[in-house]
Order: structure tokens, then sequence, then C-alpha cells
């Protein structure tokens, strides 16, 4: 049974870093598919952007294939589809949402998603979460978290961690 990774262009790069070498090791094709966060017809000429991500520079960085057919080609492949914050279940294109209805998916989000999924696993919101962010002009810039519930999740680098620990 084979698996790939989705990630969220809203993860941080530490986040991403993470994931990144986790799917390296384990040899776990990731892929950063983000058509779904660009809307042209939000862009202006003076503050925001076509693109609605906070960190698609990061997977620019981190060379992290965001492109559909690397995608779509992998979504075919792989029988498994780990989606780390990503929203495609609820802005993925019809032709994406109906690949995805084939395969068991497990999903690592903070947003409660109605689709049919085989594991959903909690995570913190951008805004219970430290790391760095890489704005559209290329400048990186560290966020420290303001806001604290009673009850903490995992954050996905303890994800990671746990993960890495039981594949050995």
């Amino acid at each position: 049974k084979t698996a790939m990774v989705l990630v969220s262009p809203n993860l941080s790069l530490e986040q991403m870093q993470s994931i990144n070498e986790f799917c390296d090791k384990n040899n776990i094709v990731i892929s950063g598919y983000m058509k779904h966060y660009i809307d042209k017809s939000f862009g202006d000429d003076f503050l925001r952007q076509n693109d609605k991500s906070a960190n698609a520079a990061g997977l620019k960085k981190l060379k992290i294939n965001t492109t559909e057919k690397f995608f779509v080609d992998n979504l075919q492949k792989h029988e498994h589809i780990i989606i780390i914050d990503n929203n495609i279940l609820q802005n993925g294109s019809q032709k994406v949402q109906d690949e995805m209805s084939k395969k068991e998916v497990f999903l690592f989000s903070y947003q409660d998603i109605n689709a049919k999924i085989k594991a959903k696993l909690p995570l913190p919101s951008f805004y219970e979460q430290e790391g760095a962010y890489i704005n559209c002009d290329n400048i990186e810039a560290k966020v420290v978290p303001n806001m604290n519930k009673n009850k903490q999740h995992l954050n996905m680098n303890e994800y990671i961690q746990k993960l890495q620990e039981r594949i050995k």
C-alpha cells in the first residue's frame, strides 16, 4: 500500500521542513499542491495578493512540488492520502474531489471537515503555533503564539516525531 502527503501552504517553515524530512526518510511522495488557494479576483496593485496562503514561499524554498500535474499523477497512483491542513477537501476541483473519494484519506487539521475520511487528528490553529513564514516579498518572519486553549493538541512536529518512532 502506498501513501502520498499533501501539505498546506499555511504551515510554518519548520513544520514543512519536518514533514519533508519525514517523507524523504521514508520514501513517501510529498506535494504542496495549492491551486485552490489562488483567487485571481482577490489581489490588487497595493496590498492584497491573489495567493491567499500564508507561506507558499516556504514550499518553494524547500523545493516541495506544487504543480497540479505532479499532484494529480500521484493522487491516481497512491492508495492513501495524508492531508496536512490543506483545504483541498473543501475547495478542490470536482475532478480532485472525485479522485479523493476513491482513496483512504487521513487528515491533520484544526478545521471541522465533514468529508469521508479514515482518520482525523487535531492540530492547533495558526494562532496557537510558533514558526517562521515567508511573505510574498520573500521576507522571513517569526510568529509567536498568542492564544492558548485549555486542552492543547499535539503540533505537527510532535506528530511527525511519533510517526517516525513507530516506523523504526
